[in-house]
């Protein structure tokens, strides 16, 4: 697989995967708003490590609502789990038996990577389970030699609580895909596509990769016109406007109504809130990668495409 405007992220993961063949530890967390290719980079790893002979344990966290302590690693590492006492759906985990746990998984990992190096790839962590999130906090403290762990996750408080954790352990690399260029964007796109289109995609897009190829299949002879957003994009971002709390999306509710950018005070108005609510929202919104200062009083939507896309959820 080849990702245009990747190679810094790409050569990390080279430098990573050759630490764990030789026996050392090292954790990349991806981290980025939807659609910037954290999953596309982790694809990458899993063809980088798999040509290299590692064992590939990878898995991808369920949304939120999974009640089954340790899932993401249950799924990621199957039966090779199957001798260790896990707690059932909803059993409460006492703090003893939860560091008994996370050691002797750790040592099964050390086991398994004793046999052949490995690597673990982990997407969408943001929504692992608590008994998940423990242990790969724990695995950066007490790290198993010969891995590599690849993480994959959307900003927010997950990530603020593993970048945290990493400030004070060896072996640990934040990559951030930043924005494509313009250059590499128009490359992305369509060489027959219509000039004009072409630059408002390339706007609107706002150098992520998603919504690059969302916004050119929707221009093709099947696109909806009435439909403001495509629906892959759309479903993207839905996701993370799902993951706010009601008074949050109240707020964007109120945000989209007076435009973008738009002025704190006339969102809080439309959003029929008070000022310190709308406070706690805005620092939601902007902590959850929606919404970005604009100077002043003065914010704006991540992309014109959430902005559309909350706009279209107020107009329903």
């Amino acid at each position: 697989m080849r990702l245009l405007g990747r190679d810094v992220e790409i050569a990390a993961i080279g430098r990573a995967l050759a630490e764990a063949e030789a026996g050392g530890w090292r954790l990349l967390a991806l981290s980025g708003e939807a659609g910037i290719g954290k999953s596309a980079l982790l694809a990458v790893a899993a063809e980088r490590v798999s040509a290299a002979g590692l064992q590939v344990f990878s898995a991808r966290a369920a949304e939120p609502g999974q009640e089954l302590p340790f899932a993401l690693l249950r799924e990621a590492l199957g039966s090779r789990l199957s001798p260790l006492p896990l707690p059932a759906p909803g059993e409460p985990v006492i703090p003893w038996e939860r560091f008994r746990l996370h050691h002797a998984m750790r040592v099964q990992l050390e086991q398994l990577a004793a046999e052949r190096p490995l690597a673990l790839l982990l997407d969408d962590v943001q929504w692992a389970d608590d008994a998940t999130l423990e242990l790969l906090l724990h695995l950066l403290r007490r790290p198993p030699h010969g891995s590599l762990l690849v993480l994959a996750l959307r900003p927010g408080s997950v990530l603020t609580r593993l970048l945290d954790a990493g400030r004070h352990v060896d072996g640990w690399d934040e990559l951030r895909p930043a924005p494509l260029s313009r250059r590499t964007a128009r490359a992305l796109l369509p060489p027959d596509l219509d000039p004009e289109m072409r630059e408002r995609i390339l706007h609107e897009a706002d150098g992520n990769p998603l919504f690059l190829r969302e916004l050119a299949r929707s221009t093709g002879d099947a696109a909806d016109p009435d439909e403001p957003v495509p629906g892959t994009v759309a479903a993207a971002i839905a996701q993370q406007l799902d993951r706010l709390s009601p008074a949050t999306r109240c707020f964007a509710d109120g945000a989209a109504v007076a435009g973008d950018p738009f002025d704190l005070d006339v969102a809080t108005a439309a959003a029929a809130v008070d000022e310190p609510a709308a406070l706690v929202a805005l620092d939601a919104l902007v902590g959850a990668g929606l919404v970005r200062a604009a100077g002043g009083r003065g914010f704006g939507f991540r992309h014109p495409l959430v902005h559309a896309a909350v706009a279209d959820g107020t107009d329903r």
